[in-house]
């Protein structure tokens, strides 16, 4: 697969448990694989290195994969570095960029009894069982299912879907490609017990989806096929059975017990409101008048929600003139922080819409200037930050409000207590958004409405006139009509404002990784440069005349 048609910031990964532990039970076992996955304190860390070699190779990343063909003994050093404390287990995160960058994030990891990463018997230690839930919709297979990449909004979106908000949550939901056949889970792989068909045995036998189901190709995967517990079937979703009993493993808790669970749990995110079913990131989910999608940030839920204050401007956004500070108060009840906000933004109608109304009604020169209503509730303690940003012009014809949900999400295998989250630390949680953008044109219904309170009486029958259509190419269209292409205008332009708000957002929050709240202040200094000139247009004047040193052009007379 070109490169150059891939998302410009994808990233290859694999991650898997580092533990003192493991070299010890790898000796205690005869392995039936060479080179022999379990001789290191890093688990299965050979299969680590041909997923991530895989990856390469099929996005064709030369440089990248030129740094991955080392041996096992090279790439343990280079891993050693980064270990804190050799006695004890840390969850790692490898993660590779196209020019061949290697990152190693590493995070404290809860204690495991070491036998979890052999493979499952009956006398395997008695764990926790996982509820494992069925994904409500359908899932592309693509080069990001098989691969394990930094494109995971639609693993995210699936555990939404199924109630499940965060990585330290005991409960798994299978994915379920267009076919009905399950492909994986979000963050395992799952074996289900079934009777062996093969040499007319007809016992029980452990199986797993086929990588031709689109599913990941996951190291403990791999481990469990050479080693002989499982084999290769496809498996229908229809055929999954309300609480039967299975295995899901991963690369950083090794092997897992679960239970299916066929109904929706009662939190769960309704089924009606869409999401992405495919890759790539950030995709929008199509539904008239509605769009939905789900993204992740690699930052703490501190810095996003912090950033999220600090966003204007930003060189994505340069379009926005001021932001304002209507209200902000702490409920002294539930200790959340409630913010109204007003922001100014260069803001044309655009050309395609003003063609559907009559003339005139788009004013003398659609200078373009327009307000946004932003109202905020954080909850700091729980972890989560709702907003809500409306138009306050134009609502007549369009009116499109944007509600968000921000929820911190632990990184898998991480400490059961999140301690010392820091503002500039990106590896202890990642921090998912869910939008949803709703759009609605009300174009011609006040003089509809106002033509059917002039009837004279409730139960006249008779027809009610439109407004009359526009000449020339638009004369075949009705109101609702005009209504309807004012609402997929205005979604086309939503779709590039969406992806431009999460890339302003990445900008603030590596100013405050890299540089603190100074990085950030110098930065919109240096945005609202870009936009007014060394003048500093608007903020400057309004920093002026509150230090008593207004210009005289803004003088009142």
């Amino acid at each position: 697969m070109a490169s150059n048609v891939l998302p410009p910031d994808l990233k290859i990964i694999s991650s898997l448990r580092y533990d003192p532990a493991l070299a010890a039970i790898g000796k205690q076992r005869a392995a039936k694989t060479s080179p022999d996955a379990l001789s290191t304190p890093y688990y299965l860390l050979p299969y680590h290195q041909e997923r991530l070699r895989n990856a390469a190779t099929c996005f064709d990343w030369e440089t990248a994969l030129a740094f991955l063909e080392q041996g096992t003994n090279e790439f343990v050093k280079f891993l050693d570095t980064f270990i804190p404390d050799d006695t004890k287990p840390w969850r790692l995160r490898i993660v590779m960029d196209r020019l061949g960058t290697c990152e190693v994030e590493v995070n404290p990891a809860t204690s495991m009894d070491p036998l979890n990463f052999l493979l499952p018997s009956d006398t395997s230690p008695q764990t926790t069982t996982w509820l494992v839930y069925v994904d409500t919709e359908r899932i592309a297979p693509s080069e990001f299912t098989t691969h394990k990449t930094t494109a995971r909004d639609f693993y995210t979106a699936a555990r939404l879907r199924s109630g499940i908000v965060s990585l330290l949550e005991q409960a798994e939901v299978l994915l379920v490609n267009p076919a009905g056949h399950i492909m994986e889970g979000s963050i395992t792989t799952p074996y289900f017990r079934r009777r062996n068909t093969a040499g007319g045995e007809g016992g029980p036998a452990w199986i797993t989806p086929p990588l031709s189901s689109g599913g990941n190709a996951g190291t403990t995967r791999h481990y469990a096929l050479a080693e002989g517990f499982c084999t290769e079937r496809t498996i229908a979703a229809t055929d999954l059975v309300d609480g039967e009993e299975c295995w899901l493993s991963n690369g950083v808790r090794g092997f897992i017990r679960g239970k299916i669970v066929l109904k929706r749990i009662p939190n769960a995110t309704p089924a009606s409101v869409p999401f992405p079913v495919a890759p790539p990131p950030n995709s929008l989910c199509l539904n008239p008048s509605i769009q939905s999608n789900v993204s992740t940030y690699d930052y703490s839920f501190p810095a996003v929600s912090l950033a999220y204050f600090l966003r204007y401007p930003n060189p994505y956004s340069r379009h926005v003139l001021t932001t304002d500070v209507i209200d902000r108060y702490v409920d002294p009840a539930t200790q959340r922080l409630h913010t109204i906000r007003l922001h100014l933004k260069k803001s044309k109608v655009p050309s395609g819409i003003l063609k559907l109304l009559p003339k005139g009604i788009g004013g003398s020169d659609n200078s373009g200037q327009s307000y946004i209503l932003e109202t905020t509730i954080v909850d700091a303690k729980e972890g989560w930050m709702q907003t809500e940003s409306r138009n306050m012009e134009w609502t007549g014809i369009l009116s499109v409000v944007e509600k968000q949900f921000y929820q911190s999400q632990p990184l898998e295998g991480a400490i059961d207590a999140l301690e010392g989250l820091s503002l500039d630390d990106k590896r202890s949680e990642q921090t998912t958004v869910r939008t949803t953008v709703t759009f609605r044109s009300r174009f011609g219904q006040g003089k509809l409405l106002g033509r059917k309170k002039a009837e004279p009486s409730s139960d006249h029958n008779g027809d009610y006139e439109e407004e009359a259509p526009k000449r020339g190419f638009f004369s075949s269209l009705s109101t609702a009509g005009i209504q309807r292409t004012i609402e997929l205008i205005g979604l086309n332009r939503t779709r590039d404002a969406v992806l431009k708000s999460k890339q302003g957002m990445n900008v603030v929050l590596e100013r405050l990784r890299s540089g603190g709240i100074v990085g950030v202040l110098e930065g919109m200094r240096q945005d609202r440069e870009a936009i007014y000139g060394p003048e500093g247009g608007p903020w400057k004047r309004v920093w002026l005349a509150g230090n008593g040193h207004a210009s005289t052009e803004d003088d009142d007379h």
